[in-house]
């Protein structure tokens, strides 16, 4: 689990996620110059749970919220699940 963190200004993405079954809970990610919290990695096949994260200021050609592996959860599937983040910009709809 990933919880509590801060992430500021960094020179790429404030959180990335990659491998399997990872939380990421209650961090705040803000104007880091790629993504807030980003899954970008192929190998991150699995459920990764993104939950009440707050990440803001976060423009293109990144979003706050970045899932490239485009699988977001629904319950019928076990896709990633994205929930109660506070955020600006998202790269896929179904992310919240």
């Amino acid at each position: 689990m990933v919880s509590g963190n801060v992430s500021k200004r960094n020179g790429d993405d404030g959180l990335r996620l990659r491998g399997l079954f990872h939380v990421a809970e209650n961090n705040l990610m803000k104007n880091n110059n790629g993504a807030g919290i980003a899954i970008r990695h192929p190998a991150a096949f699995g459920k990764i749970t993104v939950v009440s994260n707050t990440v803001r200021g976060h423009g293109a050609p990144n979003s706050d919220l970045v899932d490239v592996i485009t699988k977001c959860s629904r319950p019928t599937d076990h896709g990633h699940v994205w929930a109660s983040n506070v955020f600006g910009t998202r790269s896929l709809e179904c992310i919240d």
